[in-house]
């Protein structure tokens, strides 16, 4: 569950690590609403979950590892386009740094992208590429650009082989209608049989290789 807003004071569920009894449920609740800017603390031992109203998310894992605990965390890479200076990368940095469950937030303009570690729970993905989006630049997990970028790769690679397969069937197909000579050559070598043949076997590697996909796909 991401961070929720409840009023003016932000309320989020993170999962915690290292709860086993009621004793430690009790400790974690009074280390949360011990955190500055801190409210009312509640834990779920079933889950592995901590609530708590207000607080920054880095004082509240320091405060969990000070006794003992961990606030368990998640690292997302994102790819930001749009960026042209400091002031976009100071913009971005403060609209992420500022949405609760964010622990630490590092923005690079050369590479376009930013590293955002948080609570495990008190935000996710999309509230952060939303969040981006409010400042005007578009965001994307690095997840799905990597993602694009293979398919993209794949596709050129089966575009290369089709074009490998059917650069011959054209020739002997069309090759003799250009140039009489050449068809003459062919009748004269492989013999026409063997010709078609050959096409065949292209052919039919193009429809069951990079063609496949038009038919499992459509």
């Amino acid at each position: 569950m991401q961070g929720e807003s409840e009023g003016a004071i932000a309320t989020m569920t993170f999962s915690v690590q290292g709860m086993t009894c009621g004793a430690c449920v009790d400790r974690v609740e009074h280390i949360l609403s011990g955190v500055d800017g801190a409210g009312r603390a509640t834990t779920n031992l079933a889950n592995n979950t901590a609530t708590v109203a207000g607080g920054a998310a880095p004082a509240i894992a320091d405060a969990l590892a000070n006794a003992g605990f961990a606030a368990a965390a998640d690292t997302v890479t994102l790819h930001i386009d749009g960026m042209t200076c400091a002031s976009c990368v100071g913009r971005v940095e403060r609209a992420v740094t500022s949405l609760p469950g964010v622990l630490t937030s590092q923005v690079n303009l050369a590479t376009e992208t930013a590293q955002v570690q948080f609570l495990h729970g008190g935000t996710d993905t999309s509230t952060l590429i939303a969040a981006i989006a409010g400042q005007g630049y578009a965001a994307k997990s690095q997840t799905q650009t990597t993602a694009k970028t293979d398919t993209i790769t794949r596709l050129q690679t089966q575009l290369l082989i089709a074009i490998t397969l059917a650069l011959p069937v054209f020739i002997l197909e069309m090759g003799g209608h250009a140039v009489p000579a050449f068809h003459h050559y062919i009748m004269a070598t492989i013999g026409m049989q063997t010709s078609w043949l050959i096409q065949f076997a292209l052919t039919t590697a193009i429809l069951l290789g990079p063609g496949r996909v038009f038919y499992t796909r459509g």
